[in-house]
C-alpha cells in the first residue's frame, strides 16, 4: 500500500510539473526544444520514482568449486598404526601426511586441488599433533563431528577401530552424507605400558619428606621389561629418574619434600626403553600435593631458672608444635628443676644452623656474650624474612644483656638502656582498647577474676619505637607505668619483647597447666608470631587434592575470632576460580550442631587446577580471606575392548550408504579420489545507489535540461 501511494502521489506531481511548465513557456519555445525538456524531466522523474519503489538490485552469480574431503578421525584411544607394517605414527599424523603430501612413512599422496578438513572424534583428548588451520583443535564426539560435516561436501571418510566413546546409539541418523568407514589399528597386538595409578598424600608437612607410590599397567610386555619411571616437581625440580623391572615398579618408593607451602605439581612419566608403543597419552600424569604448615617449631633458649621452666612446660602443651629447647648454661647441680633440656652445654653454632627451619625462637634471660657476630646476623636474617623471636626480661637479657649494642637491638620495639634490670614488684595492667585482644585477653581475664601476683623484677624501657603496639603495662609502688609486653612487624616477621621477670607465677593460680594464664596467653602469643596471615583465623579444609572429572568436592570451613574463639555469626562465602580464568560460585551453609562451622560442595566443570577462595565477614571492619587450591583430572580409560570393533564401522557405512574399507586399502581410495566441481548460485542484493553509473546519468540528465535552459534564456 505504500508503494502505490508513493507511485501516485509521483505521478500527480510529474503530471503537474508538466503542466505548469507548458503554461509558463508556452509560446516562448519551439515544438521541439519544449518536448526535448518535457522528455529529459520525465526521463528524471521517472529514474527517481525507481529509486522510491524498488532501492534494491537483486542479480545472480553462477561459480564452480570443488567439493572438500572431510575427514573423521577417532583418537579417543590415541590409536598408532603398528599392525600395517610400518613405523608407529598416529592416526592424524598418517592422514595429514597423506592429504599434505608431506614426505612421510605414509606415502598416501592426494593431489592438493582437493581440499579437505579434519574432524577429531573422542571426548576425552585433547589433539597434541599439528594440523590445519581449518581443522578443530579439540576432540568432540562422533555426532557432533557428522553434525559439522558442512553440506557440500563430497566424500566423507570415518577412520577408526570402532570403539568410539559416543554412547548414542545411532550416529548414524547424525549424518548428510555417505560415510566410508576405515579400520585402523589393531589394539590386541601393540605392546604398552601406562600409569594405572599414584599414590601420593594429598596434605604434608613442609620440609618433612612425603611417601610416593607409582603402579603402572601394562599390555604385551613382559614383567622383566625394563621400566622408566620420571618424576618431576613444579616442573622442572627433578625428584627421580630411574630404571627398573616392571614387576618392582610398583614396589619402588619416591620421596619428595616440599620446601613451601602451597599447592606443588608433580608430572610422572613411564616409558619403557626399546619398545615401540601404540598409545603414549597414558604415559604420564600429573598429580598435586598441598603443603602446609601444620606445626609450628620452636626453639627456646633459657638460663635455668623458675621463669624458664614454667615456660617449658606451658610450650609443651601447645598442639601441633615441635619444641626443642637448650640450656643456655648448665642448671645447678642442687636445683635440677630448673633445666628444660638435657642440652646442658649449648653451643652457638649448633643453634643457628637449625634456626632456618624454625617458626619462632625464644630467648628466656639469655645474654649475647656468648653469641659470635656472624651468628648475631642470622638471627637478625631470619627474623626479617618472615620469622618471629620473644625475648623475655631478667638480669642477663636485653639492656642487662648488651643488647643496645648488638644488631638485634633493630628488630626490639623498645629502647633500651644501659643495666636496666630492676629487681622490684611490679603490678599488670592492661591499656585500654586492647582488653579483648588475644595478645592481652587471658592476662585481662585473669586480672578481672581473680588478680595477678606481681612480678619479681623488670627490666625498664621508658618508650617504644614508632609502629610498635603495647599490650601489656607494669606499674611500680611509686605509680610509674612503663611498656611490658610490645610487639612489631620486623620486614617479613615479628618481634615481641615480655620485659618482666617472675612469669613463672602466673602458671601458679590454678593446678591445671594446660588452662592456666600464662599457657593461654603464651598460646595466642606463639599463634599471632608464627602465624602467615587470616589462616590463623578461617580454617579451610578438602579432603584431598586430586579428584577425578565428575567427582563432587565437599569443602568445610571454621571461623574464628581474634581471640581464637568461635564466630557463629560470621558470613562465610566462597568462589572456585579455574586455572583457564573462569570462576564459579561456592555456596557455604552452617554445620548443624557445629560451632561456627560450615560447609559448601562443588562440582568442577572441567579439568584442570582450581583455587578456592573463602572469605569470613564477622563485621564491616573484620574480614579474613584465606584459600586453598586442587586438581580435577579427565580419566583416559585404555583398552576398554581389546578387539577393534569393524562391526560398528561396517553398520555405520551399511546406514549412511558408504562403504567399509580397511587400512590397508586406503591408499588406493585415496588415490582414486577425483575432484567432484559443482556449480553454486549465488544471489546478491545492492542498493540502487550503490551503483555509480545510476547517480551519473541522474547527473546528466539534470545539467542537460539546466544547459538547455539557460541558452534559451528560461529562468
Amino acid at each position: 500500500m505504500i508503494t502505490i501511494f508513493r507511485l501516485l502521489m509521483i505521478s500527480v506531481l510529474t503530471l503537474g510539473c508538466a503542466a505548469a511548465l507548458y503554461a509558463i513557456v508556452y509560446k516562448r519555445l519551439s515544438i521541439k526544444k519544449y518536448s526535448l525538456l518535457n522528455i529529459l524531466r520525465l526521463a528524471f522523474l521517472i529514474i527517481l520514482l525507481w529509486l522510491v519503489t524498488e532501492p534494491m538490485i537483486t542479480r545472480k552469480i553462477i561459480s564452480k568449486h570443488t567439493k572438500p574431503v572431510s575427514f573423521i578421525i577417532d583418537t579417543s584411544q590415541s590409536m598408532r598404526i603398528t599392525d600395517q607394517g610400518i613405523p608407529a605414527q598416529s592416526r592424524i599424523s598418517a592422514v595429514v601426511s597423506a592429504m599434505t603430501g608431506n614426505d612421510s612413512v605414509l606415502d598416501y599422496l592426494i593431489r592438493k586441488d582437493i581440499p579437505y578438513t579434519l574432524f577429531s572424534a573422542g571426548e576425552q583428548l585433547r589433539i597434541q599433533t599439528a594440523m590445519p588451520e581449518h581443522a578443530n583443535d579439540r576432540a568432540s564426539s562422533l555426532i557432533a563431528c557428522l553434525n559439522a560435516v558442512p553440506a557440500n561436501t563430497g566424500t566423507v571418510f570415518y577412520i577408526s577401530d570402532g570403539r568410539s566413546t559416543d554412547t548414542e546409539s545411532t550416529p548414524a541418523e547424525s549424518a548428510a552424507n555417505p560415510v566410508i568407514t576405515i579400520g585402523m589399528g589393531n589394539p590386541s597386538a601393540a605392546p604398552d605400558i601406562w600409569i594405572e595409578s599414584v599414590t601420593v598424600p594429598s596434605f604434608v608437612e613442609i620440609d618433612t619428606p612425603a611417601e610416593l607410590r607409582i603402579y603402572p599397567g601394562q599390555h604385551n610386555i613382559p614383567d622383566s621389561t625394563p621400566v622408566s619411571i620420571r618424576i618431576t616437581a613444579d616442573k622442572d625440580t627433578v625428584i627421580a629418574d630411574t630404571t627398573v623391572p616392571f614387576s618392582e615398579a610398583a614396589n619402588t618408593e619416591f620421596q619428595y619434600t616440599a620446601g613451601s607451602a602451597g599447592l606443588h605439581t608433580l608430572s610422572i612419566s613411564v616409558s619403557s626403553p626399546g619398545i615401540p608403543e601404540s598409545f603414549t597419552e597414558n604415559n604420564s600424569k600429573t598429580v598435586g600435593i598441598m603443603a602446609r604448615k601444620n606445626t609450628i617449631r620452636i626453639t627456646m633458649l633459657a638460663t635455668p631458672s623458675w621463669d624458664s621452666a614454667a615456660l617449658a612446660r606451658s610450650l609443651k602443651s601447645i598442639q601441633n608444635a615441635d619444641i626443642t629447647l637448650y640450656n643456655y648454661i648448665a642448671p645447678k647441680t642442687d636445683a635440677p628443676f630448673y633445666s628444660i633440656s638435657e642440652k646442658a652445654h649449648y653451643n652457638s653454632s649448633a643453634f643457628v644452623r637449625t634456626i632456618e627451619k624454625q617458626d619462632v625462637l625464644i630467648f628466656c634471660d639469655v645474654p649475647l656474650s656468648r653469641f659470635a657476630e656472624n651468628d648475631i646476623n642470622k638471627i637478625v636474617a631470619f627474623v626479617s624474612d618472615g620469622g618471629g623471636i620473644l625475648i623475655f626480661g631478667g638480669r642477663q637479657s636485653l639492656g642487662a644483656g648488651n643488647y643496645m649494642n648488638s644488631p638485634i637491638n633493630s628488630l626490639l620495639p623498645v629502647y633500651l638502656s644501659v643495666s636496666d634490670f630492676y629487681q622490684n614488684d611490679y603490678r599488670i595492667t592492661v591499656p585500654e582498647g586492647t582488653v579483648s585482644h588475644p595478645l592481652a585477653a587471658p592476662v585481662s581475664q585473669a586480672i578481672t577474676a581473680s588478680g595477678l601476683p606481681p612480678l619479681t623484677g623488670m627490666n625498664i624501657s621508658y618508650s617504644v619505637r614508632t609502629g610498635a603496639e603495647v599490650y601489656l603495662k607494669t606499674s611500680s609502688a611509686k605509680g610509674d607505668t612503663f611498656p611490658l609486653f610490645s610487639v612489631q612487624p620486623t620486614g617479613s616477621g615479628k618481634c615481641a619483647v615480655f620485659s618482666g621477670k617472675g612469669i613463672y607465677r602466673w602458671s601458679m593460680e590454678t593446678e591445671a597447666s594446660a588452662t592456666n594464664t600464662l599457657t593461654a596467653w603464651l598460646k595466642n602469643v606463639i599463634g599471632w608470631i608464627a602465624s602467615p596471615g587470616e589462616s590463623a583465623y578461617l580454617h579451610i579444609t578438602i579432603p584431598r587434592i586430586n579428584y577425578n572429572l565428575g567427582e563432587k568436592i565437599s569443602i568445610e570451613a571454621e571461623v574464628l575470632d581474634r581471640t581464637f574463639e568461635p564466630a557463629p555469626n560470621a558470613v562465610v562465602e566462597g568462589i572456585a576460580a579455574s586455572d583457564q580464568g573462569q570462576r564459579y560460585p561456592v555456596d557455604f551453609v552452617p554445620v548443624s550442631g557445629k560451632q561456627a562451622a560450615w560447609q559448601a560442595s562443588f562440582l568442577p566443570p572441567e579439568q584442570g587446577t582450581y583455587k578456592i577462595e573463602v572469605s569470613a565477614v564477622r563485621s564491616p571492619d573484620d574480614i579474613s580471606r584465606v584459600s586453598t587450591e586442587m586438581m580435577v583430572h579427565a580419566k583416559t580409560d585404555e583398552f576398554k575392548n581389546l578387539a577393534a570393533d569393524w562391526d560398528f564401522l561396517r553398520s555405520l557405512a551399511d546406514q549412511t550408504g558408504g562403504e567399509f574399507i580397511p587400512f590397508s586399502e586406503f591408499k588406493d581410495k585415496a588415490q582414486s579420489l577425483k575432484p567432484e566441481t559443482v556449480r553454486q548460485v549465488q544471489t546478491i542484493s545492492k542498493m540502487v545507489m550503490d551503483y555509480p553509473l545510476i547517480l551519473i546519468i541522474l547527473i546528466a540528465l539534470i545539467t542537460t535540461e539546466w544547459v538547455i535552459r539557460i541558452k534559451e534564456g528560461l529562468n
